[in-house]
């Protein structure tokens, strides 16, 4: 069930990005990652009760990694974000990384307008730009 739900944020998140304007990396990320923030806005609740069973069974949430790879894989796809070969992979992983730690901030952000979720993925995805340079 839960790697069905995935998949439909997915779907949404491609219906949501198809008119997204071509800009810098780092602006194509935090767009369409917002955007998949703002779909887990629109069903927040239900959003937050699942959060709740996995963190309580952290099992099924490694079960559930190679799901949210393939949904990084599409954002970074959306994103005009490089991927391939070993950068690519570290990128990836790196990417992951960026949306779980900035999920956690929008968990606390009880602000409709998700400001506290936006100002901390701008953050990260700043910071990572520039390791990126150093080691990238």
């Amino acid at each position: 069930l839960l790697k069905l739900i995935s998949k439909y944020v997915d779907n949404l998140l491609v219906d949501k990005t198809k008119s997204l304007e071509k800009s810098s990396s780092k602006d194509m990320l935090f767009e369409v990652l917002m955007a998949r923030f703002d779909i887990l806005e629109e069903n927040r609740k239900a959003f937050l009760e699942i959060y709740k069973i996995l963190k309580k069974n952290p099992q099924q949430f490694i079960k559930l990694l190679p799901t949210f790879l393939e949904s990084m894989i599409i954002t970074a796809e959306l994103s005009k974000y490089k991927v391939n070969g070993l950068k690519g992979a570290i990128r990836l992983k790196g990417l992951m990384l960026i949306y779980f730690i900035t999920f956690f901030q929008w968990v606390d952000d009880k602000e409709s307008s998700l400001e506290k979720t936006m100002t901390a993925l701008d953050k990260y995805l700043d910071q990572a730009e520039k390791l990126s340079k150093v080691f990238l």
